[in-house]
């Protein structure tokens, strides 16, 4: 018998003795002698097994631990962490790394440099200690061709950028590729304060000779994906410490977050063979857990819903002028739900779910392949967002996915590059006149509505396209209706939310005779709402003498009641496109609103590390506006959902900004305004 069954046994003859005993006014002598027999026999027999050391998954222990399991690194370091790390030993575990992830014949440049410093003429260099620029060097290659998340970000060709770089061993032919990235616009000049004039840039202690400062700032802005920990932390005058080179501890370290900063490898299917969701990610535990989200319905959207946007591509950045990320973490769903919000509208695209290899021309991609990029989707991004609905679910959060451009698009409009991509017209403005892509699009929302038939409206809804700019309510219908119909015959009570924002010259009649929801993007007072850079740096005083109520030029003081009834530019408005709701009997929200940033900093030469804030209303004014606005919209029942998680009016970015009092929590990668952070959850009671 086991050592717990026997403590198990002799537990429950104790407590039957004892209970026989109390029976009775005084123990017999028998059963004083049962018991204390048992006693003696339990303290022989028994003894406490030694509990297993709790290793905390957070810590650099259970990192390091991670990585021997792994293989990342060899058990041999571990007889020696505090030295020095040399250059074959990084190279060594950045190539397991890739492999783990890529399998052995990824194609990283890894192994030239392995050849290069092992059998090559420079193999001398293997037991040298690695510099820390060579660190960032070597590893800001890897990422930049096999990683192809700079490739997706920057819409370039790193394939033909690195075109000759074998023999140059360094990363100038890659500068200006790495230099369209808003992660690596910082350096230093001469004065040794922060730039983003690549011109300026100066390097230190002779160790950057063979590295450029965007390298240096995009490594650093790279996290591990589960613990949120960065790769690597420049001190904050951003010069590399006296000790350039790194111990092996901290390699094994850096690698490993390295290698869970990975995505996974794409697996490209038809978009006609995409089954349900995977169901080791969404359980039926999960679908069957009680929730505290209520029932919506194209019919009726509920006004309980308090939500965020949320944007890991760039769209958030250029609006709130916060750091995009390239995924969401389950951390990401823990704290909106501490922080009192119970829904996320989460932008993705056509080429997001394509990633990695759509948007740019290289050659060695699709087209290569065979592939047809109209009918394809990467499964493992379809999987990424079951775990993003899994997390969820989990949490209680409704998942609105929004699409940011057209299914269907020729790749040319992404070559056009970011200015042009951005602009509506390029973005979905091709729905409204090409049938082509109109069907295309109708397929992709058929395999989504496809695949996620099983889960309820209660925890998922379709946002068809952000902001979309036709001309009539007819155009709009014609178009998007082979999307409704293909939603509708893969899954009949689909939740379609359609934007009419208060700018598009319609109504929104026409979608909502079809059945679908319309909601409103309500900036408005847009004076007040749409913060434009350089007239706050011209003017200081411009947005920091703003008050709320605003009062217009014209002399008018505008609340969030009477902001309901304004037109910003045409036929549309708050009241306008709720009305046309309940008129037709479909569901009303607001899903946008608050503070939208109009311009980039670096068109002004502003740096929010160097600068501080932009001199825009205070915070102070910021929430009076928002509490009118929310006590507005809950007057009328009305759902909504503001700005985005992160950004300069949010309440997380991803650096401290001088002026607000700001929190690092452990393990995630933003910081939170405690202002901010408070206000909305009181708000959100």
């Amino acid at each position: 018998m086991s050592k717990h069954k026997t403590a198990l046994v002799l537990a429950g003859i104790v407590t039957f003795l004892t209970a026989c005993g109390s029976a009775q006014s005084e123990p017999t002598t028998a059963v004083s002698e049962s018991v204390a027999a048992v006693t003696e026999a339990r303290e022989e027999t028994i003894t406490p097994e030694p509990e297993e050391p709790t290793v905390e998954e957070y810590s650099e222990e259970y990192y390091l631990e991670q990585a021997k399991e792994l293989g990342i690194a060899d058990p041999s370091y571990y007889d020696h962490l505090m030295a020095d790390m040399n250059n074959e030993q990084f190279f060594t575990m950045l190539k397991k790394a890739h492999d783990l992830r890529y399998g052995e014949d990824s194609n990283c440049l890894i192994d030239g440099w392995l050849y290069y410093v092992t059998d090559g003429e420079n193999q001398w260099e293997g037991k040298e200690p690695i510099t820390l620029g060579r660190v960032v060097d070597v590893t800001a290659m890897a990422d930049a061709v096999y990683f192809r998340g700079v490739e997706r970000d920057f819409k370039q060709d790193f394939w033909g950028a690195m075109d000759g770089l074998w023999e140059e061993a360094d990363l100038t032919k890659c500068n200006e590729y790495l230099w369209e990235s808003h992660h690596m616009q910082i350096g230093l000049n001469e004065e040794g304060t922060i730039t983003s004039n690549p011109e300026e840039l100066i390097y230190n202690a002779g160790e950057l000779n063979i590295t450029s400062w965007p390298c240096v700032e995009y490594i650093s802005s790279k996290f591990d994906r589960i613990s949120y920990d960065y790769l690597y932390t420049l001190p904050e005058n951003h010069i590399f410490p006296e000790r350039d080179t790194m111990t092996l501890e901290e390699g094994i370290l850096f690698v490993f977050h390295y290698y869970r900063s990975l995505y996974p490898e794409p697996e490209y299917i038809d978009i006609e063979d995409v089954g349900t969701y995977n169901t080791e990610i969404i359980t039926t535990e999960l679908l069957n857990k009680e929730t505290t989200l209520p029932q919506a319905s194209n019919q009726k959207i509920p006004g309980e819903w308090h939500g965020i946007s949320y944007d890991y591509q760039n769209a958030t950045w250029g609006a709130l002028s916060g750091h995009s990320d390239w995924f969401m973490n389950e951390r990401d769903f823990q704290e909106i739900h501490d922080s009192g919000f119970n829904m996320v509208r989460i932008w993705t695209s056509w080429y997001q779910l394509l990633s990695p290899y759509l948007n740019t021309p290289n050659q060695v991609r699709l087209d290569r392949t065979g592939l047809d990029y109209k009918k394809v989707v990467n499964l493992k991004e379809l999987e990424y967002w079951d775990q993003l609905l899994a997390w969820a679910m989990e949490y209680d959060i409704h998942i609105q996915i929004c699409f940011t451009d057209t299914p269907g698009l020729d790749i040319s409009v992404y070559e056009a590059g970011w200015d042009e991509w951005f602009n509506t017209e390029y973005c979905t403005g091709e729905i409204f006149k090409n049938e082509e892509v109109q069907q295309a699009s109708a397929e992709w929302w058929r395999m989504l509505s496809r695949r996620y038939v099983d889960i309820p409206n209660t925890y998922l809804s379709f946002n068809l396209i952000n902001e979309p700019d036709p001309e009539s309510d007819e155009i709009y219908a014609e178009a998007l209706r082979p999307s409704v119909e293909a939603i509708w015959e893969e899954c009949p009570d689909r939740l379609i939310v359609c934007d009419v924002e208060t700018h598009m010259p319609i109504t929104g009649e026409e979608m909502a005779k079809m059945g679908c929801a319309l909601s409103c993007h309500d900036y408005i007072p847009h004076e007040f709402c749409e913060i434009y850079v350089d007239k706050a740096i011209e003017d200081p005083t411009y947005y920091t003498s703003m008050k709320w109520p605003y009062e217009d030029e014209a002399g008018n003081v505008i609340n969030a009641e009477s902001a309901k009834d304004i037109v910003a530019y045409t036929v549309g408005s708050y009241n306008v496109i709720k009305n046309t709701a309940e008129k037709y009997g479909v569901g009303f929200m607001v899903n946008e609103f608050g503070y939208f940033q109009d311009g980039f900093w670096e068109d002004s030469g502003w740096n929010p590390e160097r600068d501080g804030n932009l001199p825009v209303q205070s915070t102070q004014v910021y929430q009076a506006f928002l509490q009118d606005k929310i006590s507005a919209y809950k007057a009328d029942g009305v759902s909504w959902v503001v700005g985005a998680w992160t950004g300069m009016y949010a309440d997380t970015y991803t650096w401290p900004i001088e002026g607000a009092d700001w929190y690092e929590p452990e393990h995630y990668h933003y910081v939170f305004n405690r202002e901010m952070l408070d206000f909305w959850k009181n708000i959100n009671k």
